[in-house]
């Protein structure tokens, strides 16, 4: 009995947050407010800079 095994593993792209405003991904993080990391700690936010349209915004993420 043979398994097969897949031919490209681990090859797949992790999926990241996508910017609103020219739907290319976001790659870079930038730190956070003094509020969002006192007060929001608890929801899974990060802030991202977009370097295609020079726009940060916050995105959930997944842990």
């Amino acid at each position: 009995m043979t398994i097969p095994i897949p031919e490209k593993v681990g090859t797949q792209k992790k999926t990241g947050p996508v910017c609103f405003k020219c739907k290319s991904r976001l790659d870079s993080r930038t730190h956070r407010s003094w509020f969002v990391k006192a007060f929001l700690f608890w929801l899974p936010i990060r802030k991202f800079k977009c370097y295609k349209c020079n726009r940060t915004q916050y995105a959930f993420i997944n842990r």
